[in-house]
C-alpha cells in the first residue's frame, strides 16, 4: 500500500492510500508518477504527493493541514484552542452571579423582616 497526499497552497488537504498493483512500473517496481496518475485515473484531481507512514522519506507521514515545502513534510502544531479555560471563566461567572443573588435575597429577606417588626410594632 502506498499513501498520497493532496496539496492545496503547500498545505495536506487529505491523505488516500493506493494499492501497490497501481504503482508498479513493467518492472514491478513502485513509481510515484503512475499512483498520481491513478488518483486523477479515479476522479481525484489535484497536485497528489507519496508519503511515507513509517516517516522513510520527505520527512515524516503528512497528516492533513501539514505544510508541504516542496521536498518535505512539515508538520504544524496545532494552535491552542482560543475555548480553552473558557468553561471556567463561565463557571467563576455563573458563581459570581449565584454569590449576588444569594446576597440580594439575603437582603430582601432582611428588609421583609424588618417590614413585619415594624407593623407588628405599630400595631400592637
Amino acid at each position: 500500500m502506498a499513501h498520497f497526499a493532496r496539496i492545496d497552497d503547500s498545505i495536506v488537504q487529505e491523505v488516500v492510500v493506493v494499492a501497490d498493483e497501481h504503482l508498479l512500473d513493467g518492472n514491478g517496481q513502485p513509481d510515484e508518477a503512475l499512483g498520481v496518475a491513478y488518483l486523477h485515473s479515479i476522479g481525484l484531481e489535484g497536485d497528489w504527493v507519496q508519503t511515507s507512514p513509517t516517516g522513510a522519506f520527505r520527512g515524516h507521514y503528512a497528516g492533513v493541514g501539514d505544510l508541504w515545502d516542496g521536498t518535505n513534510f512539515v508538520e504544524v502544531e496545532p494552535l491552542p484552542n482560543p475555548a480553552s479555560g473558557l468553561q471556567e471563566q463561565i463557571d467563576a461567572l455563573m458563581l459570581d452571579s449565584l454569590d449576588t443573588q444569594f446576597a440580594m435575597q439575603d437582603r430582601l429577606d432582611a428588609q421583609d423582616e424588618l417590614m413585619n417588626a415594624l407593623i407588628l410594632e405599630m400595631l400592637g
